[in-house]
């Protein structure tokens, strides 16, 4: 993927992808430059899967498939899934199973960092 670096008069404070950038800021500066970021359509559901394919075999496979989720979307196309369940939604990357992402694991990601 691409990286960027953050500037202010000069002085680099950051380089990362635009997804690190925006999990983890390095400092107030950087915070406030993605605070207005919607994190629900920029953040990828690849980026919230918790348990990877092979650790919890079991559970995957209970999942119906109808909650298997494609790993490019945004977080914001599991909201409605996971907020109707306490079961976790399984994430896969074409046509793959990848993993687990659970409704706390979302809620994390779309909570800024505090810096």
């Amino acid at each position: 993927g691409s990286r960027i670096g953050i500037l202010d008069h000069g002085r680099l404070l950051q380089v990362g992808t635009p997804l690190e950038i925006l999990l983890a800021p390095v400092n107030a500066t950087v915070s406030g430059l993605v605070r207005n970021v919607n994190r629900a359509r920029a953040i990828p559901l690849s980026a919230a899967v918790e348990t990877q394919a092979g650790e919890d075999l079991l559970t995957g496979a209970r999942s119906p498939a109808d909650r298997m989720l494609e790993a490019r979307l945004p977080l914001e196309a599991a909201l409605p899934q996971l907020l109707g369940s306490t079961d976790r939604v399984g994430v896969q990357q074409e046509g793959r199973f990848m993993g687990l992402v659970s409704r706390q694991r979302v809620i994390d990601l779309l909570s800024p960092p505090l810096v």
